[in-house]
């Protein structure tokens, strides 16, 4: 028997089984593929089995709903073989819902959690020009060989460092903390996380708590690139900054080259406008420093000048004084002197001055008999003529 008459034969087995031909399951859906052709390509799982499920565009076409991994579903169909491989399959050809699957109740329990506790609040720039880049993904996947791809494209200098881990399965989400905490104590400039698509259940390591409080503790600003565009994991909550795919987180982090050396000019003309503008500051703080100092040594003269013009000042006055006051006594002692051979004073001591038209009397030669002369005393004046005169002879200076 060739294996295509086992497969047929198998094939019209389960045609014919009254409980294969019509079935009711309740499962989970992952890995939904909604092809261009309209068909539906799924699995139907359960905690501990799965199956795989095709639904034909005209029965798609039914759906009062838009079916999503991680819902939890109630389908009607056929169980039969795809002879070409050998797998046994459902055949759907109707579904509703029934709830959301587990595995999104937890996602969205851990989601509200997080937004409550503020992880998605946290968001650091991202450098647009970074000299390393730190990667943590499959090093066997076609993430990292896109990411490679763009990155070597965009800008071959940059340096790319690689975390290898598993990116599903029960290790998955500790790899991912602990490479996320390597680069963080091995810094670079930005990191990568980063995975291909999948069911939800491919993706959880991505939604895995220890993952979330890794991306937040991070000091390195993080770029999320799981999955595709349609994908959402925890991590793309959390991270600095979400990519729909792995290329697109690559192109994210670094810019083209043409960029960098578009930034390198500005940087280069800004320097050298910083740099000028320094040195015109420089130079007008010196000039006014200068001033400054002129202004200082100026109002110093000034001063010396004014203080030293005080002092003199100060020594006139003192000499003026003094001499004034030597004067003065000089002037005293003179009127004494001269107080003492003055006619006044002699006057004052009972004695006469005889004057003839104003002239004094000093000897009888002066006057003739019948001469007009005055007496003058010391409270008045006699007036009288020469009646005669009669010549004495002085004795020891007295008459």
């Amino acid at each position: 028997m060739a294996v295509s008459e086992l497969n047929g034969y198998i094939n019209r087995q389960l045609q014919f089984d009254p409980i294969l031909s019509q079935v009711l399951v309740v499962g989970e859906i992952s890995n939904l593929k909604c092809h261009s052709s309209g068909h539906m390509y799924f699995t139907l799982k359960d905690e501990t089995s799965k199956i795989q499920c095709v639904m034909f565009k005209s029965d798609a076409e039914t759906l009062e709903y838009t079916p999503a991994d991680g819902e939890k579903t109630e389908l009607t169909g056929r169980v039969s073989v795809y002879e070409k491989e050998g797998r046994y399959q459902i055949y759907v050809t109707g579904m509703a819902p029934v709830g959301k699957g587990e595995l999104y109740k937890a996602f969205m329990q851990l989601k509200d959690s997080l937004e409550e506790k503020g992880y998605f609040d946290k968001r650091q720039p991202i450098i647009p020009f970074p000299s390393t880049i730190g990667v943590i993904t499959s090093p066997t996947g076609a993430a990292i060989r896109d990411i490679l791809t763009v990155l070597k494209r965009r800008n071959p200098y940059v340096e790319v460092l690689i975390y290898p881990v598993r990116v599903q399965g029960e290790t998955a989400k500790y790899e991912i903390s602990n490479g996320i905490d390597y680069f963080n104590e091995n810094p670079v400039d930005t990191l990568i996380l980063a995975r291909g698509g999948g069911s939800l259940e491919e993706l959880w390591a991505f939604n895995e708590l220890i993952v979330a409080e890794s991306i937040f503790d991070s000091k390195i600003p993080i770029i999320s690139g799981v999955g595709h565009e349609t994908d959402f994991t925890i991590s793309d909550f959390v991270s600095d900054l979400r990519a729909a795919t792995p290329t697109e987180a690559a192109e994210m982090a670094v810019a083209p080259i043409e960029q960098y050396q578009i930034y390198l000019d500005n940087q280069k003309n800004r320097l050298i406008r910083v740099m000028s503008q320094q040195l015109s500051l420089n130079k007008i703080k010196l000039d006014k420093s200068n001033k400054n100092k002129l202004c200082q040594l100026v109002l110093r003269d000034i001063h010396d000048m004014r203080s030293d013009i005080l002092m003199k000042k100060n020594q006139l006055v003192t000499s003026y004084q003094n001499d004034f006051q030597n004067r003065m006594n000089h002037l005293e002692k003179l009127g004494v002197k001269l107080d003492s051979v003055s006619p006044l004073s002699t006057l004052q001591r009972g004695y006469a001055v005889v004057e003839k038209n104003n002239k004094t009397v000093e000897s009888i030669n002066d006057v003739e008999v019948s001469d007009s002369i005055d007496i003058i005393l010391k409270n008045g004046i006699i007036r009288t003529e020469v009646i005669s005169k009669e010549r004495k002879h002085l004795n020891d200076g007295k008459i």
